[in-house]
């Protein structure tokens, strides 16, 4: 999901728990405030939290990885994908690319993580896709 507030709601909290409960993994863009400020539905304990982070210089280097300045970083964020200066299509611009960053841009990706690791262990619950993506270390 790529949409945000900073605004707790015990509603919405109990409807995404109730989700999860039911194996729907969910997963939603951390926010760019740039800071440890709380934001929904990703600060939700049901909902996976996405940051940004740059490509930095490659790996082995001491950016690579390195989370982008916009990327909210508290401790409800869990995971973090490519969200700077992503490759993207331009809405009403037929055929257009551009570059976009953001916690949304990073979302994705981890969501398509997530649907692949779902694809080939499809035994596995969602709460153990999210324990082995957030458990894996590079190299």
């Amino acid at each position: 999901m790529s949409l945000g507030s900073t605004y707790y709601s015990e509603t919405a909290d109990n409807t995404y728990q109730e989700a999860y409960d039911q194996g729907v993994l969910i997963v939603a863009a951390a926010g760019n405030s740039g800071s440890d400020q709380s934001h929904y539905p990703s600060g939700y304990k049901s909902v996976m939290s996405v940051a940004s982070v740059t490509e930095g210089s490659g790996a082995g280097t001491d950016t690579y990885g390195k989370l982008s300045s916009f990327s909210t970083r508290n401790d409800q964020t869990e995971i973090a994908g490519p969200g700077s200066s992503v490759k993207s299509t331009i809405p009403r611009d037929k055929g257009s690319y551009g570059y976009k960053s953001g916690t949304s841009m990073a979302c994705p990706h981890v969501a398509g993580v997530a649907a692949l690791l779902i694809s080939l262990f499809p035994t596995c619950t969602n709460n153990q896709i999210r324990n082995a993506m957030i458990a894996v270390r590079p190299c």
